[in-house]
């Protein structure tokens, strides 16, 4: 975008996460709002819950878990959203460690 000379906001921010995310690429998403909540100091909680959401979903408690961390050292606050991913994501966690799957289960 600096190339362009476009100065992101909060917005083309929140559109690029969620698209990422919506496509699989959670691992993107992620890069990318570190380096503009670094480089352009945007903190936008939409942007924010969408990556809880799909780590949640995938019931990958500690990547999802790991997120929240980093993101609450660069300032970020979970939402109730937030805490509802999560929460989901707990489901599908027990869910997958009762079918045999624990991946991502966290020691409780």
């Amino acid at each position: 975008m600096d190339e362009f000379g476009v100065e992101p906001d909060c917005i083309i921010c929140r559109a690029l996460v969620i698209g990422y995310c919506k496509g699989q690429k959670a691992d993107k998403a992620e890069s990318l709002l570190f380096s503009l909540t670094m480089k352009h100091h945007l903190h936008d909680s939409e942007s924010y819950d969408a990556l809880v959401k799909i780590f949640s979903e995938r019931g990958d408690l500690t990547k999802s878990m790991e997120l929240q961390d980093k993101l609450l050292n660069l300032g970020f606050a979970p939402t109730s959203r937030t805490c509802k991913h999560v929460l989901n994501g707990l489901r599908v966690a027990i869910e997958k460690a009762k079918n045999g799957g624990s991946q991502g289960v966290m020691a409780i």
